[in-house]
């Protein structure tokens, strides 16, 4: 967001550094609490959520598990009209 933002008003380096930081966060995440079942640290929605909602989990494949273990905590929860199918 901020790179995105650095750019539309014309500081290209600004969104640069902003760019690579990002990259370097990300893949800090995922190294610390990120394990490679996907599960992320806590196994709860709200570890999940913004994990998978700010793109946080840098490899796809990771990003796929992740996003089925909080899939599974929807649906296990019984709340959101989600329910397991029969």
């Amino acid at each position: 967001m901020m790179a995105e933002a650095a750019a539309a008003v014309g500081r290209t380096a600004e969104a640069a550094e902003y760019t690579r930081l990002y990259g370097d966060v990300r893949a800090a995440f995922t190294k610390a609490y990120v394990a490679a079942d996907g599960t992320v640290l806590g196994n709860s929605q709200t570890g999940y959520a913004p994990a998978l909602g700010m793109d946080l989990v840098t490899d796809p494949a990771l990003k796929a598990k992740a996003g089925a273990k909080y899939v599974a905590k929807l649906v296990g929860s019984g709340q959101y009209g989600f329910r397991a199918p029969r």
